[in-house]
């Protein structure tokens, strides 16, 4: 059995709510017990009425009673007056009842939720802050950290992740990012966490093994709140590994190499690779050339290899030529690669194709290699680490046609 006004769960034969008193019997033991009240009280009526003084009279207490002033008419008058103001505030009562708006019962309550006194225990002393503000000053600076702070993990972790990633990837982005998620982490704190706290309130509610609204109150402002320590050490690790990521790049060894752009062997690169694309007739080219490879030579002046990638029929294959004192001449292709590795296969291969399939191979492995530490150059030089020269180029097609 529970109780008709609180729903607490009542002992066997408890009649009356040990939390909020209400009286649980049934309505026939009240009328009863109504009736015995009214029957006692209706013997004290009589016996006073029965009273054995029946020979006093007001006119005996007031023997100096003024002919023109009634008693009576006072009393009676007093009791209209008293009748009024009765009937006045029971109609002050009911228009102010009824003028009443629904919102007004509200007031004390900032969200539409049925349990907004668990909701306020689970958020705690910023309950008022989360129902008033739209904009959250303390998630605008602390971004993720606050996010962990108030217990929301999840979000917290995959926004450091995303962090770490725009951090390390697109570094130089990462300001603009910064000024993004400060934005957004000001304007949707707030509707977030209350979409979260809302669900884990319902939650406990539905999973609590305590019946009473006050055990239920303990159980969400200790599973809801802050926590710093926690917020602290996910930060703190979340720190340690950007740090280690980067720590070559901010602390670079003597064996790490670092490049800035030579603007004279750019220009000769891109010139080299353009004469073959405009005298492809010439050189014999079949296909299409969609990009363009140039590797400096350390140590030798105006020496470079080149690297010319060409589609033809729907395969790619590779020239490689080296270009030194205005002279061009070929030194490779891998044009007939597959074939050769199905001979090679098939075992009928010859010692000069397999030479020929090892210098193939060989060219297709230092174009992939030129043309990923061109790729890492260009991002050390976006970090202005200027202590050698870049050495690897790359022109895509579009480039080479300018």
């Amino acid at each position: 059995m529970h109780c008709k006004n609180c729903g607490k769960k009542l002992k066997t034969n408890e009649i009356f709510c040990s939390s909020c008193g209400y009286y649980n019997g049934d309505k026939q033991d009240e009328t009863k017990d109504e009736k015995e009240n009214n029957f006692e009280s209706e013997n004290i009526d009589l016996s006073l009425n029965n009273n054995s003084d029946d020979n006093i009279s007001l006119d005996d207490d007031y023997p100096y009673n003024d002919d023109n002033i009634s008693l009576d008419d006072d009393i009676s008058n007093n009791d209209d007056d008293l009748l009024i103001e009765d009937n006045q505030d029971i109609n002050d009562i009911e228009i102010q009842s009824f003028n009443t708006k629904p919102e007004d019962s509200k007031k004390k309550s900032f969200f539409d939720f049925q349990y907004d006194r668990f909701l306020e225990a689970y958020i705690g002393e910023d309950y008022k802050e989360v129902a008033r503000k739209k904009i959250n000053i303390y998630a605008f600076f602390l971004n993720w950290m606050y996010f962990l702070y108030r217990k929301l993990y999840i979000i917290g972790i995959i926004g450091l992740i995303i962090t770490g990633i725009v951090l390390r990837v697109f570094t130089k982005y990462f300001l603009y990012y910064l000024i993004v998620v400060m934005i957004l982490s000001g304007l949707l704190f707030n509707p977030i966490y209350l979409f979260v706290a809302k669900k884990r309130v319902l939650y406990l509610k539905k999973k609590s093994q305590y019946d009473d609204d006050f055990s239920i109150e303990q159980l969400c402002k200790k599973k809801g709140g802050v926590n710093f320590v926690i917020a602290l050490i996910i930060y703190a690790l979340f720190l340690i590994i950007i740090f280690f990521s980067m720590y070559r790049v901010i602390f670079p060894s003597k064996h790490d190499k670092y490049f800035k752009e030579n603007s004279v062997n750019k220009a000769t690169c891109t010139s080299i690779i353009k004469n073959i694309y405009f005298t492809r007739d010439s050189l014999k080219i079949d296909g299409n050339i969609n990009e363009g490879l140039c590797n400096i030579v350390p140590g030798k002046n105006n020496n470079y290899n080149i690297y010319v990638k060409v589609d033809k029929n729907n395969t790619t294959y590779y020239l490689f030529y080296i270009a030194q004192d205005n002279k061009l001449s070929l030194k490779g292709n891998t044009l007939y690669i597959n074939d050769l590795e199905l001979k090679e296969k098939n075992k009928t291969i010859s010692d000069e194709e397999l030479t020929f399939l090892d210098n193939s191979r060989l060219i297709e492995a230092r174009y992939r290699n030129i043309k990923n530490d061109s790729k890492t150059e260009d991002i050390l030089i976006e970090k202005n680490k200027a202590t050698d020269e870049k050495l690897n180029y790359i022109l895509s097609e579009e480039e080479i046609k300018r």
